[in-house]
């Protein structure tokens, strides 16, 4: 996983996600992976797939790992976010 962090930083951004699917596919409960992945789709604007990675990394995350919570929490605007845009395209259609 640290591998992928690091292509990831160095734009190598393909290789990097390649890295972290691979951690995840050798470890489906990898919840350092889902949080990487998370936060690389969250700054990639892509809000789907960072809240799947994000609920992923709760999910399998120890429950005394200081990130859950304000992740759990995060999670909860990018709904808010998320159905805000739903509601602005269905008034546009």
């Amino acid at each position: 996983m640290n591998l992928g962090v690091t292509l990831i930083k160095k734009d190598m951004v393909d290789d990097g996600l390649k890295e972290l699917e691979k951690a995840i596919e050798l470890n489906p409960q990898y919840a350092d992976a889902y949080y990487e992945l998370g936060s690389f789709f969250e700054k990639a604007q892509d809000v789907t797939k960072a809240r799947g990675a994000y609920e992923s990394f709760v999910k399998y995350a120890s429950k005394d790992d200081e990130r859950v919570e304000r992740i759990s929490k995060h999670l909860v605007e990018i709904k808010e976010r998320e159905d805000a845009e739903k509601k602005g395209e269905q008034v546009y259609q």
